[in-house]
């Protein structure tokens, strides 16, 4: 990281460290001057974000939208840090428990973790937490549960320089500040978020994120975890009725431009480009989630038709919306949810796979069932 990619507009310091110079930024203003490029960025998010949120709220059940969503926002924040998996292959580790290659269970595991992790933190807020270091830091416990990150402090800041985007402080595009700055710089963020500040939400979580990303808290998980952050900041600021706001497939398919806006701001201060293109990216996804909403509903109501058509089984009716949901099942699955018998969810199944609904896997033990429309319709 060279000192002259730095102007004097950057929102921090160049502080020395072993090896070259580390970014230490400013607390986050209170106030911003914000270009009038931002807010009518934020207007067509505001308007995506409105229609998506109202298309979600006529759907019966939460879990039909939060799922699928949840999984596939898992599999591309994933994909970002280079961790690259199918969405199917999760979805049937889920069910089905982990395949026989370690490496791909590794894998899956870190997506389903990431998973786990969100619904923590929709759990936190439910039960009146707030959101603070505390749920930050369960957060990481809980994504570096298990698997390769394992051993990287867990839900502990970072006692060690780091360097992104290269080894050493000089060749990388970026060195977050010194470890012993974080906790302040954190403290600040924490209060930063319930401050009384006239902005609209989404442009406070903008600010938000790029602070996180900047201080990098952790020795590891820190870009899952900025990303986790932007629903769950929503979801307490009210912005949004459950965290079904997802912006990691945007990230991904634009993240060249992703990190050059993030780091723009630490060498220009340029804020309304950061924002501009954190509210292009909430318009994006609200739109492609609303359009996939579409697509789920399309197919439940298809699949309930065909089973009211064809068979009287209430099992297999209910079942409709676990496997759009989820996409692959077992018996004792189909059993808990239908609160029915095993063999009554066994008939069900069989009536599922009888109308095209469901395909079973050979060779599977437990045996499962998947939906292969769902799969190419939905998930691609």
């Amino acid at each position: 990281m060279e000192p002259s990619e730095f102007s004097n507009l950057a929102p921090g310091a160049l502080v020395r460290i072993d090896g070259g110079y580390a970014f230490l930024p400013e607390d986050l203003p209170r106030r911003i001057d914000i270009e009038p490029a931002a807010f009518m960025a934020f207007d067509r998010a505001r308007g995506a974000l409105g229609e998506f949120v109202g298309h979600a709220r006529l759907i019966p059940n939460d879990f039909l939208v939060t799922t699928p969503l949840l999984t596939i926002e898992a599999v591309e924040s994933n994909r970002i840090e280079g961790t690259h998996t199918v969405i199917a292959d999760v979805l049937r580790q889920h069910a089905a428990g982990p395949p026989t290659d370690p490496q791909q269970a590794d894998r899956n595991l870190e997506v389903l973790l990431y998973r786990d992790a969100l619904r923590l933190g929709e759990v936190w807020l439910s039960n009146g937490g707030r959101l603070n270091q505390a749920l930050i830091r369960a957060l990481h416990a809980e994504l570096l549960r298990e698997g390769r990150g394992a051993t990287a402090s867990r839900g502990q800041y970072r006692r060690v320089q780091v360097a992104i985007g290269g080894r050493t402080p000089e060749r990388a595009r970026f060195v977050p500040p010194p470890y012993d700055r974080v906790p302040p710089l954190m403290d600040d963020l924490e209060r930063f978020l319930t401050a009384d500040i006239d902005l609209p939400p989404l442009m406070i979580c903008a600010l938000a994120h790029y602070q996180f990303e900047t201080i990098h808290p952790f020795e590891d998980g820190n870009g899952r975890i900025g990303r986790l952050l932007i629903p769950l900041y929503l979801l307490a600021a009210e912005a949004i009725p459950r965290p079904i706001l997802y912006l990691s497939a945007y990230l991904e398919a634009h993240s060249d431009e992703y990190y050059q806006r993030l780091k723009r701001v630490s060498t220009h201060g340029d804020w309304t480009g950061w924002v501009v293109f954190f509210l292009e990216a909430v318009a994006a996804q609200a739109t492609s989630s609303r359009d996939m909403i579409v697509k789920i509903l399309g197919l439940r109501d298809t699949y309930q038709a065909r089973v009211r058509s064809e068979t009287r089984s209430q099992a297999a009716l209910a079942a409709i919306d676990l496997v759009v949901s989820q996409a692959f099942v077992t018996i004792p699955e189909v059993q808990r949810y239908a609160n029915c018998k095993y063999n009554t969810a066994k008939a069900a199944i069989a009536a599922l796979e009888g109308l095209g609904v469901l395909r079973r896997i050979p060779g599977t033990r437990p045996g499962t069932w998947y939906s292969a429309e769902l799969l190419t319709e939905v998930y691609g």
